[in-house]
């Protein structure tokens, strides 16, 4: 459930008068962290929020997150172009216009036929939703169109599947290969990529030389970057005498972490594969290859971040 708040307005005070449940009930609610106040996950059931904050109730039915569409910054995230945080700062810059009139309010209430315009383009979210697992190959970039004109993940799509306007989730390196989701359901993707939702991946590893016991040890407690430590939540060696496989699990989706944490380490990736993200896996379908995922498949991943 989503509403915009009132300015000094104590927290569980407006969750029970927008009729979430009780104050009592709202409080509960606030600590297990399934509030969030401007994307933020709010824990303190005494928070004052403020005039035109966005308060989300995560426990939200599928009649309530459309009802919620109608203001912009939702609308926007919802169509993919981002998260409902990077939308508002797009909008509070003017980079977005309804009926060709710019709007700066993230919080503007869109009518039943408004033209939203992003970058040019205008702005439809989809009603129909398709999902797509991708086998990625090597040498080919993950971005739904190339200035210099390489080969993308788009261009291994048929002319059908383009039409519905998809677009990866998250981003493999040119060279690493495997498992990548490409959606037009904007909340799920952004749900997906989101930190908070720490939805884990499963990557095979393969390094130039057999991978120390002590290094291996090292990973697991964690390995010092630049930006701060990086521990895999799960990681399995294979070694023989010509090389080591490793099959590294986690939930991080800081760019190229797996590569730099073995380069620090002092070894060179030979193969980076995704196999797995959530609980899809990429059995049995061919490098290049895509396929819708089941019922059963997009299920569990809404389940994950709790759709």
């Amino acid at each position: 459930m989503e509403t915009l708040a009132k300015t000094g307005t104590i927290l569980t005070a407006y969750l029970s008068h927008a009729g979430v449940s009780s104050r009592r009930k709202a409080e509960k609610l606030v600590k297990q962290g399934l509030v969030t106040v401007n994307d933020v996950v709010v824990k303190t059931p005494c928070h004052r929020v403020q005039k035109d904050d966005v308060v989300v109730y995560t426990g939200k039915d599928a009649e309530e997150s459309n009802a919620s569409e109608s203001v912009l910054s939702v609308y926007l995230s919802h169509a993919g172009v981002s998260s409902r945080r990077k939308a508002s700062e797009l909008i509070k810059k003017g980079l977005v216009t309804v009926n060709d009139v710019v709007i700066k309010k993230p919080s503007h209430r869109l009518e039943t036929n408004d033209i939203v315009v992003y970058d040019g383009k205008r702005v439809v979210v989809n009603k129909e939703f398709t999902y797509i697992l991708l086998n990625k190959p090597r040498a080919c970039i993950t971005t739904t169109s190339d200035e210099k004109g390489r080969t993308s993940v788009m261009d291994l799509l048929s002319k059908q599947l383009l039409r519905k306007n998809l677009y990866p989730v998250g981003r493999l390196d040119c060279n690493t290969t495997g498992l990548l989701l490409l959606t037009n359901d904007g909340e799920l993707a952004n749900r997906l990529m989101h930190p908070k939702f720490n939805v884990k991946k499963t990557y095979l590893v393969r390094v130039h030389k057999p991978i120390e016991q002590k290094d291996i040890d090292r990973i697991k407690k964690g390995v010092r970057l630049p930006d701060g430590v990086m521990k895999f939540d799960r990681i399995s060696c294979y070694v023989s005498s010509k090389e080591t496989r490793a099959q590294v699990t986690l939930h991080s989706g800081k760019k190229r972490i797996i590569r730099r944490v073995f380069e620090t380490l002092g070894y060179s990736m030979c193969r980076l594969e995704r196999v797995a993200y959530g609980n899809v896996d990429i059995k049995g379908l061919s490098r290049g290859e895509s396929r819708e995922l089941t019922r059963l498949e997009i299920k569990r991943l809404r389940s994950i971040v709790k759709l």
